[in-house]
């Protein structure tokens, strides 16, 4: 089994496009919070796993009492402000490396369980990585205190309807529907004031960008739901170009000076082994996840970097501009993701897979 491990540059671009645009993925973390709200939260010890240069580790230190740090990558962690709590260990290991006599009250995992493969001349085995995903994931879960939260998010395969003469449109659209109609009727949603707290503790997250305008349409709570209705009215979907997976599969994976390699979990399968492994209130699904930016040029820099595509680093998005990667990455995301702008604020699709249960 292998756990990709990136070197010191793709951490530092990493580390640059988050700093620069922390805003860019806050679409990511509203779902993080609905699924960890509750009114024990603040007092709550949480496990943050793969927590990388800390991008979603600056935001849960304002959410909960402490906030434990696990990732492989020295170069990774490194680029935190702090070593307090610090756990070096690959996702598997976890669960030997912190004390069992620790009570863990959550566990998050950001965009890294993909990276769990089984890999034969340099290629991922699809059956024998999910079966070393899953029990990872096990693993993780035998650390929860009972009534303890695992909310894993990553890049995934959705659930969708399938019928040969539709284009990819018309079943994604018809998911997000029926996904809408699902999350208005269940108990995953947050208080706008416990939002209006993050905002003051991070404002360049720009949380306080999306409270405005739900406070517009007169709610004080919001869902799952509101979130995939927020999307759509927005018109910043794209049917067609909305699976991340392929621009991983096609894009990062050839591209990347780090190369990618990776299996991504499939909804169903992940929530058969949810229940299997007798975690209650499961909630396995893909929500859109739509990045936003300033302008064109943050767009293309800023995935660029992300996902060091090329080699050398471009300092900032002005320089982007007259880089002659400028046209080729801007080619990659309106092929595989797609890119929008209204107004003054530009678009471009992503989709991440969003897993949740509780421990009995």
């Amino acid at each position: 089994m292998t756990i990709q491990i990136f070197g010191e540059e793709r951490a530092q671009r990493y580390n640059r496009a988050l700093k620069r645009c922390p805003y860019a993925r806050a679409n990511e973390l509203l779902p993080i919070f609905i699924l960890l709200y509750g009114e024990q939260l603040r007092d709550s010890t949480l496990v943050e796993l793969a927590s990388g240069t800390g991008y979603l580790t600056d935001i849960l230190d304002h959410l909960v009492k402490r906030v434990i740090r696990v990732d492989k990558s020295p170069e990774m962690l490194t680029k935190l402000h702090t070593d307090t709590d610090l756990v070096y260990a690959d996702l598997r290991e976890v669960s030997e490396k912190i004390d069992k006599t620790l009570q863990v009250d959550a566990i998050t995992c950001l965009a890294a369980l993909h990276h769990v493969c089984e890999i034969v001349d340099g290629k991922a085995q699809s059956q024998e990585s999910e079966l070393s995903q899953f029990q990872t994931i096990e693993s993780w879960i035998r650390l929860l205190a009972p009534g303890g939260k695992l909310v894993l998010i990553d890049v995934g395969v959705p659930d969708l309807p399938s019928n040969a003469d539709d284009s990819l449109s018309v079943p994604i659209e018809r998911y997000y529907r029926r996904k809408q109609e699902m999350y208005s009727q269940t108990y995953f949603s947050i208080d706008i004031q416990f939002l209006k707290a993050i905002r003051d503790a991070k404002p360049e997250y720009f949380i306080g960008h999306y409270i405005e305008q739900l406070i517009a349409r007169e709610v004080d709570t919001i869902s799952l739901a509101s979130i995939i209705e927020h999307q759509q009215l927005r018109g910043q979907i794209q049917p067609d170009k909305i699976i991340a997976v392929d621009f991983f599969d096609e894009i990062v994976a050839n591209f990347s000076i780090d190369g990618h390699i990776a299996h991504f979990l499939r909804e169903d399968h992940l929530r058969t082994a949810l229940k299997q492994s007798g975690l209650k209130k499961t909630l396995v699904t893909c929500l859109p996840t739509t990045w936003t930016f300033k302008s064109e040029a943050e767009a293309v820099w800023f995935v660029r970097e992300l996902f060091a595509l090329g080699e050398g680093s471009v300092l900032s998005p002005e320089d982007m501009v007259v880089h002659a990667d400028y046209e080729r990455v801007k080619g990659y995301i309106n092929q595989f993701l797609g890119m929008t702008t209204e107004g003054e604020t530009v678009y471009v699709n992503w989709q991440l897979l969003f897993a949740y249960g509780e421990k009995g």
